[in-house]
């Protein structure tokens, strides 16, 4: 479903007004024009006249699925309209969002909903968006012929560079439980260099609309500095064409110089291979090493430094990526 001038209505009870606050801020963010009652409805005017407006002004309904919500009068009037003009789904006019436990009375039983139940941010406003468009989940399954063998233990960080367990600073063991300030943080207080490693680096280069346009502005904010910027993936065909897409997104709107000039600041190399991902900037260093068994994926370190409090680790791996970096093949990418 294309963001564009797609009206959504959303539909919950007073005691989810905060999951409603948060889903409407997702979507208004993505695109969409989204009504909420505490935003749109002001004191006064009638509640029950504007609700049905909203409801037939609207192409979707996303119904914020509670035990709560299931208790209200209003609530089952919403979500009864919305099924009324779509009793098959075909259209997707309501689209239910599950933020507790709960159990749908047998009409919605069908109906697949959007559960955010147990997510973290991150993780729930992926979910979110996944579904609102109506994309398949592409996630791993996991292997069913699998034994009931005790799980390995944790492995510790790989050696890539030395002074590792003398100087690093481990953030967090799970990657996707990091806030998304941690990551927005890196390229926002980058004034003169960011450098970014890693096989695809989708999670980076392909998010939300204003996700990924905030991080291409502040690239060209370096670049047009006078700093610069260097992306290094794997060599395959499909991520150089999406990596090409963004960079062309990057110099869009150039600011204090040449085009020409921006891209000479602006570097994109690909490499067979690597064995971590890692996030540069003029003063911080992010390393995450990569698991090689699946029994880990879920539970990647994620391994901070910076050249004030961990100096040795810090050159070390800044070595490191910097021999990698020059060993890729440089991508034309205009």
């Amino acid at each position: 479903m294309s963001a564009s001038k797609t009206k959504i209505f959303i539909s919950f009870t007073t005691p989810d007004a905060a999951w409603a606050k948060w889903v409407a801020w997702v979507l208004t963010a993505e695109g969409y024009a989204v009504t909420i009652q505490t935003a749109d409805f002001s004191a006064g005017m009638s509640f029950v006249r504007l609700m049905q407006e909203a409801l037939d002004a609207s192409d979707h309904v996303v119904a914020i699925y509670s035990p709560d919500y299931f208790r209200s009068d209003f609530a089952a009037s919403e979500w009864q309209a919305a099924f009324a003009k779509d009793p098959i789904g075909s259209k997707r006019t309501l689209m239910p969002v599950r933020v507790a436990p709960c159990d749908p009375p047998s009409l919605l039983a069908v109906r697949v909903y959007i559960d955010l139940v147990g997510l973290d941010e991150p993780d729930a406003q992926q979910e979110l968006w996944r579904g609102i468009r109506g994309e398949a989940t592409n996630d791993r399954p996991s292997f069913p012929g699998a034994t009931d063998a005790p799980k390995p233990p944790f492995p510790e960080a790989p050696s890539i560079a030395p002074g590792l367990q003398e100087s690093a600073t481990l953030v967090y063991a799970n990657k996707y439980a990091m806030p998304a300030r941690f990551w927005r943080d890196l390229y926002c207080n980058a004034a003169k260099r960011f450098v970014l490693v890693g096989r695809s680096n989708k999670s980076w280069i392909s998010r939300s609309q204003h996700q990924t346009a905030e991080f291409a502005s502040n690239l060209n904010r370096i670049v047009s500095g006078g700093g610069s910027v260097h992306l290094v993936s794997i060599d395959e065909l499909s991520i150089k064409a999406q990596t090409a897409d963004f960079l062309s997104l990057v110099l869009q709107d150039p600011a204090g110089a040449t085009t020409d000039e921006l891209k000479q600041r602006l570097r994109y190399s690909v490499v067979s291979g690597t064995n971590y991902q890692a996030v540069m900037s003029d003063e911080e260093l992010v390393i995450l090493p990569m698991m090689n068994s699946s029994e880990f994926r879920e539970e990647t370190l994620v391994i901070r430094l910076t050249r004030s409090q961990q100096e040795a680790a810090f050159v070390s791996y800044q070595e490191d990526i910097a021999r990698l970096t020059h060993s890729g093949q440089r991508v034309d990418w205009v």
